[in-house]
């Protein structure tokens, strides 16, 4: 699965059944997260057309396919869902899938409109078991999706739209007792630099935490952040931050974190 355009948000919403459920009931389910101003089918003789609306001036798509999609093992989200081990066991027996998108002139709104719809669309189908953000390549169990976008924040829910690459960083100096690298994805569609990191000797799970919580200030403030500035909570952790082409991905331009 491929990222989408810049200002094109979507997802993929799995199902476990071969029939997606009927668009009065993803209408409902839909209405009832956003104002949503419908747009007549084009195609009146067809039996459920492709639900197309526009919320604030994004126009927005949900499709229904009686198929899977097709998956495969060696997709990079699979290796980053560390915290869901059997993401590629449960989801490879998926019937049908929908594919949801909002499109707008502003990538925030986009991605935060789009939150709401996946939710909404899983909130409708009761077989829906996996999500992929095409932004981030990432997968996630559906059920996870709607308590982590409440209802009414139209905010971009960064941990789906960025996802976390970590990887052994043994050739780093001074990591011969084992260290990480990582690198995020997903900020680009925001139109922002990535952030990575290298030979990081702390748990990865604090690391990730670190990269969300940055992916958010810069979604939120934007490119704010200079060459050789710092962040973090307080003056024990100040990380420095550089604009470097990125040592993992050649003629990438990066946030790269150095802690002290």
């Amino acid at each position: 699965m491929s990222n989408s355009a810049a200002k094109q948000a979507l997802a993929i919403v799995m199902l476990s059944q071969e029939r997606a459920p009927s668009n009065d009931t993803l209408g409902e389910a839909i209405a009832a997260r956003l104002p949503f101003e419908p747009i007549p089918s084009l195609d009146p003789h067809r039996m459920e057309p492709p639900i197309v609306f526009f919320v604030n001036g994004a126009m927005c798509t949900v499709m229904k396919i009686d198929k899977p999609c097709p998956l495969s093992p060696n997709e990079p989200g699979f290796a980053q869902a560390w915290y869901w081990p059997t993401a590629y066991s449960e989801l490879k027996e998926h019937k049908a899938h929908v594919i949801a998108s909002a499109g707008g002139d502003d990538p925030k709104a986009s991605a935060a409109i789009l939150g709401q719809l996946v939710a909404a669309i899983v909130e409708a189908s009761t077989e829906a078991i996996g999500v992929n953000w095409a932004q981030s390549g990432a997968f996630f169990p559906a059920k996870s999706v709607p308590p982590s976008i409440p209802k009414g924040k139209f905010t971009p829910p960064t941990h789906f739209c960025v996802s976390v690459k970590i990887i052994p960083d043994e050739a780093q100096k001074d990591c011969e007792d084992g260290c990480v690298a990582a690198l995020s994805q997903g900020l680009s569609s925001f139109g922002l630099r990535e952030i990575e990191a290298r030979g990081f000797k702390g748990d990865p799970r604090s690391l990730y935490r670190q990269f969300i919580d940055l992916a958010e200030f810069l979604i939120d403030n934007g490119p704010v952040i200079e060459d050789g500035d710092t962040v973090g909570e307080d003056e024990a952790t100040k990380i420095r931050v550089r604009h470097e082409a990125s040592s993992l991905i050649p003629g990438v331009e990066v946030y790269r974190l150095y802690r002290p």
